[in-house]
């Protein structure tokens, strides 16, 4: 049979090099081994390991550090029965494999003569292995098997990868990949994640299981090519995801004959008949920075692999965690800690006893984890469940899925809402002031994932985290109605106490956003914290994303924004380290964002929409679009605020009452009550000496912003002009457009984003101001420039204190800029 084009002549070079190379290694001299493990902790033990292996069996054990081989990997015949682990600790006494922890740099091309063992290596190059009997190699024994296990092949540039080309004519050998990572590789000419080619082979099998293949570009993920009708492919238990970039797929197969069971796959390419894939074909693995799965909410990988595998389920996975934890086996090569073995089922609306949600909460707490669903009666109902008195804390990882109720439905619209919720929890007296709750001392290792419920009449909180790490509210709503049941109000939607942290509240995916409204006299979520010291404690590295607050929706595709106000804050926010982004927070009866006292620091607040105007109903927040508030030495500090779209709100778009360095830029304000960007007391602050030092936690130490003296130009390009007196230092000015001129009221907004130069100021006199000046050409970034627009600024020092906007001049038309002579970059 005709060799597979894809040994192209530079292929047929490489390996006649590497025949030489062969020829070369047989008159060398080869040492013997003295036993069978060798414990190689440099880069010169390890050539040495290799040198002996060619002709007798070794245990090669590398310590764990960065191996940089270079070219030295290229063209080694390994002896029969040899193994290359890593992992090892200093001397080789113990051993612990993760992703990182041995790894070679530079590719390996490895000739097995038998059975050979690579496992716990993390590779940054390619690996290559190779047995063609047309170039002298010696016959590999029938049913040979090459393991490639609990190793990562990652992030190189180059290609990378593991590359298999098997042209022989051996009897039965399998080349089995187990528990491994291939990701993040690109640039190869064929496949830049795993190359599997055999041809002339009446029964090799290649096995894939429980790896995981992602983000593999330039080439195809999986690129198995078999030109003979004997050998097989199988595929378990694995990831194969975000490989298809431009005309290439995730797997491409170009022979009928093999078997493709319970993997993820995205585009694919491969002949008929075959078995086509099962199980979770083009589904987004949802998959952290590490190639883990996440565990909250938990990715659909996780509990549905297959315990039934070619060759046997590993019993660890990369990293040695016990393979199945749960029901099943996770596909991939991370095995998580969902244990979703204890299922509980609610199938009534019962205040207790059997079937009862609260029989089933505590069966969980006893069992140490748990999953809970729903199955009352027929239909939607709604069903609710009314509760006489408090439900029990939640103290393990616990699962409460109410979309798993018949006929409830999660959002799909990217714009508002068509989630269907058919379980309600309403409170049934005074004493039950939580719905679903984690009490402060549960400690890290508890946490919850509640999603489909609707909450109803909760006077402290519907959800109540004390402490725990890594629970995940998405996809629920607070306040309004839930499928025609009145929902009362709440006294407020979410509450993570200072003990609580890494929690979930919405995400980016449209299913699990959160409505949360309604709420009494309090705010739709709080995020509790304060300052010890000068250290931030509380309630950190939360991410609240996606979220309507203070907002609902009409329904339908067609639908509209209307009100569903919380009766204080949108968001209280006095943690730190928390991602405040893409939400809509509107009509709340105080501000959008409450950001409180010292504990808040280091918080991101992005690409949000913060008080609206929508199919002709005002959505403004009742005071500030964002407030910052606390005392001196006590006040919010170290705080981002941009990107978002702050209007309609009755106060200032931003007002930072207190706390330095809170960074606000780049955002879009307009038609709020009060100033856009407000610092200290209400009100324009006059520029002063900002040489001098100002009182403790001054708000953004009173940065002066500029003076501007002229802006013209065309619809694209204009140049501004100006002046910045303060303290010496660098500073980024950052202009921007509101339509229809400069406000008679001198009510400074920031319609839309033009552009951003940088200045500094070089010369002052000791505690007082200098000045430098201000010249730009400069493309308008969010819409186009137009004469008689106002045109104000904002000054931002290196420590990210931003000031008020500057007084507003107007945009001029220019002759050279009207005849289309604009300035080109």
């Amino acid at each position: 049979m005709a060799v597979d084009a894809r040994i192209s002549t530079a292929c047929l070079y490489r390996r006649a090099f590497a025949a030489l190379m062969l020829a070369a290694m047989a008159v060398a001299p080869v040492a013997r081994a003295g036993s069978a493990d060798y414990c190689a902790d440099s880069f010169s033990a390890l050539q040495d390991a290799l040198q002996r292996a060619r002709t007798s069996p070794l245990n090669i054990q590398v310590v764990q550090g960065t191996y940089h081989i270079g070219t030295s990997g290229s063209g080694i015949p390994i002896a029969a029965g040899a193994n290359l682990r890593g992992g090892y600790t200093a001397g080789c006494a113990g051993r612990d494999i993760e992703l990182g922890n041995t790894v070679i740099v530079g590719d390996f091309d490895l000739h097995p003569r038998g059975n050979l063992t690579i496992e716990g290596m993390t590779w940054h190059g390619g690996l290559t292995i190779y047995h063609d009997e047309d170039l002298d190699d010696p016959s590999v024994p029938d049913g040979s098997e090459i393991a490639i296990r609990r190793s990562a092949f990652v992030g190189d540039a180059e290609g990378g990868g593991i590359d298999v080309e098997w042209i022989a004519d051996d009897d039965g050998a399998t080349v089995r990949i187990v528990d491994s990572v291939v990701a993040g590789n690109s640039l190869a000419t064929t496949a830049s994640g795993i190359s599997l080619y055999a041809a002339n082979d009446e029964s090799l099998s290649f096995e894939l299981v429980n790896d995981t293949i992602v983000d593999n570009l330039q080439g195809d993920g999986v690129n198995a090519q078999i030109s003979s009708s004997g050998a097989l492919l199988y595929i378990d238990n694995t990831i194969i995801y975000g490989n298809s970039q431009g005309s290439h797929h995730d797997l491409v197969v170009d022979s009928p004959f093999f078997s493709l069971i319970d993997d993820d796959v995205g585009t694919h390419s491969y002949p008929s008949p075959i078995i086509p894939p099962i199980g979770l074909t083009g589904v987004d693995p949802k998959l952290d920075a590490q190639y883990r799965p996440i565990e909250s909410p938990p990715s659909p990988v996780i509990n549905t692999g297959s315990s039934d595998v070619r060759g046997g389920l590993p019993s660890t996975d990369l990293p040695g965690r016990a393979r199945v934890i749960g029901t099943a086996p996770d596909r991939g090569a991370f095995e998580s800690g969902v244990d979703d073995s204890f299922l509980q089922t609610v199938t009534n609306t019962n205040d207790s006893g059997a079937g009862s949600l609260r029989t089933a909460i505590t069966g969980a707490n006893a069992h140490g984890s748990g999953l809970i669903t729903f199955d009352i009666g027929s239909g939607c109902g709604p069903h609710v469940i009314t509760l006489q008195s408090p439900l029990p804390s939640v103290t393990v990882p616990l699962i409460v899925n109410g979309y798993t109720q018949a006929g409830a439905l999660v959002n799909d619209l990217d714009r508002g809402t068509d989630a269907k919720f058919c379980v309600v929890l309403e409170a049934g007296g005074a004493s039950v002031t939580k719905g679903l709750q984690i009490p402060t001392g549960a400690g890290d290792g508890v946490s919850l994932f509640a999603k489909g419920l609707a909450f109803s009449g909760f006077s402290e909180a519907a959800i109540a985290l004390g402490s725990g790490s890594g629970s995940s509210i998405g996809g629920n709503r607070f306040g309004g109605s839930a499928s025609g049941h009145a929902l009362q109000p709440n006294g407020a939607g979410i509450r993570v106490d200072a003990n609580a942290h890494d929690t979930q509240i919405g995400s980016d995916d449209p299913a699990d956003r959160n409505i949360i409204g309604g709420s009494s006299d309090g705010s739709g979520i709080l995020v509790f914290g304060s300052l010890s010291g000068s250290t931030p404690v509380g309630s950190h590295d939360n991410q609240i994303i996606g979220n309507l607050i203070g907002v609902d929706w009409s329904g339908g595709a067609d639908g509209h924004y209307t009100s569903l106000a919380n009766g204080a804050r949108g968001i209280y926010l006095a943690g730190h380290d928390n991602e405040i982004s893409g939400n809509f927070i509107g009509a709340n009866a105080q501000a959008g964002i409450y950001v409180a006292n010292g504990g808040a620091r280091g918080n991101t607040i992005e690409n949000n929409a913060i008080g609206f105007f929508a199919e002709g109903i005002d959505l403004g927040n009742g005071a500030a679009g964002v407030r910052l508030d606390g005392d001196a030495g006590d006040a919010p500090s170290a705080n981002v605020i941009r990107y978002n779209a702050i209007g309609y709100n009755v106060g200032p778009g931003v007002w930072i009452g207190i706390g330095r360095q809170n960074r606000t830029r780049q955002n879009q304000i307009f038609a709020n009550g009060g100033l856009g960007i407000d610092l200290d007391v209400a009100g324009i602050q006059a520029n002063d000496n900002d040489g001098a030092a100002p009182p403790a936690d001054y708000a953004n130490r009173g940065q002066n912003y500029p003076t501007l003296s002229n802006a013209l130009g065309g619809g694209d390009t204009g140049r501004f002009t100006g002046l910045l007196e303060s303290s010496l230092g660098d500073y980024r000015i950052d202009f921007y457009g509101t339509r229809g001129g400069c406000p008679v009221d001198d009510n400074r907004q920031a319609e839309y984003f033009i552009g951003t130069v940088s200045v500094s100021i070089t010369k002052a006199a000791i505690g007082g101001n200098g000045a430098a000046s201000i010249g730009a050409y400069l493309h308008s970034k969010d819409a186009p420039l137009r004469a008689g627009d106002g045109i104000m600024a904002t000054a931002t020092d290196g420590s990210g204190d931003t000031s008020e906007l500057s007084a507003c001049i107007v945009y001029q038309d220019d002759v050279i800029f009207a005849n289309g002579f604009e300035f080109a970059f």
